[in-house]
């Protein structure tokens, strides 16, 4: 599996867009068999205006079976908001699937980060059930999304074995949570984590952290981006992930009831 970095400009054009899909054209990628791709084309805030359709070229390979997950969204003149996307596509093209974020960017961290999400595009409405992919069944998320469990844990028991994150933390979040978030996020779910980052700085007042990684079941870093555009590999291994659910089994230890139960006497609604 692949998880690339990439910094997107300000203005993104229909070449520079296409400069940015994983293909077979690249040397790191044609020495690697079947993997998916989880790439972060474009932050939605820095996206430009393409044309007059929305629309994402992306290369997709004619040999190996990969799987590309992109996130993208856009602004629009008639002021029409789209949420961020992510669209598992593959071999054949087609778009398996389609989820749109549910949880904004909300956050006023004084003389740091100051990010309204909310003011300039919508939320989705829903979750997207796990998608199957020659890798594995993939639960899709995006960056802000990875700071609640319960969503990453309703994709687990749903059969997810793969969590992906494509994300543009910021550079003051990321430092401080980044690595530690994907690594709780894989030992609760007992999952794999897929995250590929926006790295670097976009525009005068905006800069990403960056550090694509893939994070396996047991919680250990197995590839990891460093500083600057890159991509980073990682084995998919199915058979450890099962065995080490069954060897823990987590999942038929939950006590959703006792949670619900507390929830609702104490008032707060659910869990």
């Amino acid at each position: 599996m692949g998880a690339p970095q990439v910094r997107s400009s300000f203005r993104v054009t229909p070449r520079n867009l296409k400069l940015a899909t994983c293909s077979t054209r690249s040397p790191s990628i044609s020495r690697v068999g079947g993997l998916i791709c989880s790439f972060y084309i474009v932050h939605y805030q820095f996206l430009g205006l393409i044309g007059d359709e929305d629309q994402v070229m992306v290369s997709t390979p004619r040999k190996q079976p990969l799987v590309h997950l992109i996130s993208v969204g856009r602004f629009i003149p008639s002021r029409r908001r789209v949420p961020p996307l992510l669209y598992p596509l593959p071999v054949s093209g087609c778009v398996a699937a389609a989820y749109r974020k549910i949880h904004l960017f909300d956050v006023e961290l004084e003389g740091r980060v100051s990010l309204k999400e909310s003011a300039f595009t919508n939320p989705g409405s829903e979750m997207a059930p796990p998608v199957p992919t020659p890798a594995g069944k993939v639960g899709l998320a995006i960056c802000y999304d990875l700071r609640f469990p319960e969503m990453a844990l309703t994709l687990a028991q749903a059969g997810a074995e793969i969590l992906t994150y494509p994300s543009a933390f910021t550079v003051t979040t990321g430092a401080a949570h980044w690595e530690v978030l994907l690594r709780a996020r894989a030992v609760e779910t007992q999952s794999y984590v897929v995250a590929a980052a926006q790295t670097g700085q976009h525009h005068p007042s905006r800069s990403s952290f960056g550090h694509s990684m893939v994070v396996d079941p047991w919680g250990s870093i197995v590839a990891q981006c460093r500083e600057g555009p890159g991509l980073c590999f990682a084995e998919i291994d199915l058979p450890y992930l099962h065995r080490l659910r069954q060897e823990m089994p987590v999942f038929a230890h939950r006590r959703p009831r006792f949670y619900s139960r507390a929830a609702a006497e104490w008032g707060l609604g659910l869990p």
